[in-house]
């Protein structure tokens, strides 16, 4: 790993028990993959690039959840948002988009380390080529409101992702996430 700063002793205890990293909303530098490591603590996140020369295996959310291997996790009986990912499944299965599970739900799927807390969201990524039809997100964002625990959905688009509520929402103007930071656009610009 490349780093600008020395890292945390924490780092290297993480990247012991889970050699994994997450692979970061971020331009790639000097041909380097920007890339996060996940501390024990929500709070321990730290940024680094990693040459592509070493990464070993890629995971990416659309693999989890095709795999559901949560239906065979112990844990799942006993975490809600590992649990709820037969609710998403059978809702994402209606409106025939290809998603996954992200952040602590998806690195525990992912690398086994069991991240998830009793207070843990299920974090969620739709990959789309097309614009999504408003009714369709409108229409997500009303049946993900059963599932137990709160989902938080990001559409990920050839330029950047917004949050689906953000998009099936009212307002004029939608943050679009990107590799340089946010902007704001309107909906017909995404």
């Amino acid at each position: 790993m490349v780093t600008d700063v020395t890292p945390p002793e924490w780092v290297g205890e993480s990247l012991c028990i889970a050699p994994w990293v997450v692979v970061r909303r971020a331009p790639v530098k000097n041909g380097l993959i920007p890339v996060g490591v996940r501390g024990k603590e929500r709070k321990q996140r730290f940024a680094a690039y990693l040459p592509p020369g070493l990464v070993q295996e890629q995971i990416s959310p659309e693999r989890l959840a095709v795999a559901r291997d949560w239906q065979k996790m112990r844990r799942s009986r006993f975490q809600q948002a590992i649990a709820a990912l037969d609710v998403v499944k059978a809702i994402m299965e209606r409106v025939s988009l290809s998603w996954g599970p992200v952040g602590s739900v998806g690195f525990e799927l992912a690398t086994g380390v069991p991240v998830v807390k009793p207070t843990s969201d299920l974090d969620l990524i739709l990959r789309t080529p097309d614009e999504i039809p408003y009714e369709t997100a409108h229409w997500l964002v009303r049946a993900l409101e059963v599932v137990p625990v709160r989902v938080d959905v990001q559409i990920e688009t050839a330029i950047g992702a917004v949050a689906l509520t953000e998009y099936a929402g009212e307002g004029e103007k939608i943050l679009l996430r990107t590799m340089n930071g946010p902007v704001l656009i309107t909906r017909e610009e995404l």
